[in-house]
Formats: C-alpha cells, sequence, structure tokens
C-alpha cells in the first residue's frame, strides 16, 4: 500500500517558521536551495532509526499558506506540547480528544497558518 514518505510546508516567514518547529518538536532545518526559482530547507524530523518521514519547507508568498493536507505528528506527552505549540506562537484548533484504545488527539495551525495535528499514542484510554 503506498506511504506518506515526505511531506512540505509553505512559510511567507521561513526564520519565524524554523524557530516554531524547532522549538516545539526539536526538527533540524538546513537550507537546500535559494535562487529565484526557489528557497526551500530540508527538515529532518528524528532519528532514521525511528518511525517517521521528513520533509521540506519552501518560501510563500505572504498570506499564502501550502493549501495542501496537514500532518500527524506523534509526541509523548499531548499537554507539554500543547503548550509549547502555545509558547512558540501556534494555537489550538481543536479541544484534545480522547480515543478510545488510540490515545488523545489534537489539531493545531503554527504561526504561518499551516494546520497539524498531535497524537499521544496511548491504547489503555477508554472513554
Amino acid at each position: 500500500m503506498p506511504r506518506v514518505i515526505h511531506f512540505d510546508i509553505a512559510s511567507a516567514n521561513p526564520g519565524k517558521t524554523i524557530a516554531f518547529y524547532s522549538g516545539v518538536f526539536g526538527w533540524k532545518f538546513e537550507r537546500y536551495s535559494q535562487s529565484g526559482m526557489v528557497d526551500y530547507w530540508i527538515i529532518n524530523t528524528g532519528d532514521s532509526k525511528e518511525h517517521g518521514i521528513n520533509g521540506g519547507m519552501l518560501r510563500s508568498e505572504a498570506g499564502s499558506t501550502s493549501g495542501g493536507g496537514m500532518i500527524g505528528i506523534s509526541v509523548s506527552s499531548i499537554d507539554e506540547f500543547i503548550s509549547k505549540v502555545k509558547v512558540y506562537g501556534g494555537k489550538t484548533l481543536t479541544n484534545k480528544v480522547a480515543i478510545s484504545g488510540v490515545g488523545y488527539f489534537v489539531d493545531c495551525e503554527s504561526p504561518d497558518g499551516n494546520q497539524f495535528s498531535m497524537i499521544e499514542w496511548n491504547e489503555d484510554i477508554d472513554t
């Protein structure tokens, strides 16, 4: 079955976006290209021995977001990461939801308006 292997996010303010995702999740950004055609950064989201994918960020026009799908991010503590999202200028779009047999889930938005979800896996949750 086809799987997601990469994601892209758009940012009108790359410095602010890098500070947000680096601060909240510890992601590493490396400038890949800067030309008249595209400003692009490679995003390393974690150790290659762990499950997950890496992505990229491209500069967008002010007021524009990627318009693509939302990415989902696995976190160790949803409450801790909700706090980090807010500290770094993001916001939650939904309340934290408990899902039986799965864990906790919340939708969020970065300062640039890119939406993402976070999930704390906990199969013992019984709602």
